[in-house]
């Protein structure tokens, strides 16, 4: 599970892992494009994780977090 709040350039995101594992987190826009690509370890439990100096204009963007073992995919809406 993911929860985000996006603030003025930053994304704070909580991510709730079954397991320790690596991640990557990956910012797409919709038309696909990778705007964030940002390398993290979790561990079990909830994981806070600060991405700080975004810059994104209002839009629909998606947020992927990879994993060796879990996929988590959530939207971001940007107003």
């Amino acid at each position: 599970m993911v929860n985000h709040q996006l603030t003025s350039d930053n994304l704070d995101l909580t991510v709730n892992s079954f397991e320790n594992e690596d991640v990557i987190i990956y910012l797409y826009d919709l038309q696909g494009r990778l705007i964030i690509e940002s390398n993290h370890q979790l561990t079990q439990g909830n994981n806070k994780i600060n991405l700080n100096h975004i810059n994104i204009q209002s839009g629909i963007y998606l947020i992927n977090i990879v994993g060796e073992v879990h996929h988590y995919q959530t939207k971001l809406i940007r107003k």
